[in-house]
């Protein structure tokens, strides 16, 4: 399962707060939580081609699970992304050599890494005294496991 306050936690926190915003329900069927792992999206991608809910797309929180879910969804031969549009999240290496490439989204690693090292020092430092929220902003990069209907 999710860990309470961890990455996948929080980006399906954030998943239903842009529904929110957008006045869409929240479909708790729609949501397949379990593992970061290859294996574990071979499994969704296996449980989604079953599931007859009629989803036309998945996002997954990290890439390494959004190539174990095309996997799986091929193994049902569903083909990506004309039956099936995915996203994953972190743009590593991975999603430039899946098949098909992997739409994904982009955060800027260097920059997480050196907002963190800041709190760090600061907490060190004694100048910050309690939790601090940053924010860093991320872009999607368009490769070809998302089914363009704008055609």
């Amino acid at each position: 399962m999710v860990k309470e306050n961890g990455v996948n936690s929080n980006r399906l926190l954030g998943y239903k707060d842009a529904l929110k915003e957008f006045g869409i329900d929240f479909d708790e069927k729609l949501i397949y939580l379990g593992d970061t792992e290859y294996e574990y999206g071979i499994k969704a991608g296996d449980w989604l081609a079953k599931s007859k809910n009629g989803e036309t797309a998945a996002f997954a929180t990290a890439d390494i699970l959004a190539a174990g879910l095309i996997k799986g969804l091929k193994e049902n031969d569903l083909k990506i992304p004309d039956d099936m549009s995915v996203i994953g999240f972190d743009d590593v290496y991975l999603a430039k050599i899946t098949d098909p490439s992997l739409t994904t989204v982009r955060q800027n690693i260097t920059e997480k890494g050196k907002q963190a090292a800041e709190i760090i020092i600061q907490t060190i430092e004694n100048e910050i005294k309690e939790k601090k929220d940053i924010i860093l902003p991320v872009d999607i990069v368009e490769r070809d496991s998302v089914k363009d209907i704008t055609k």
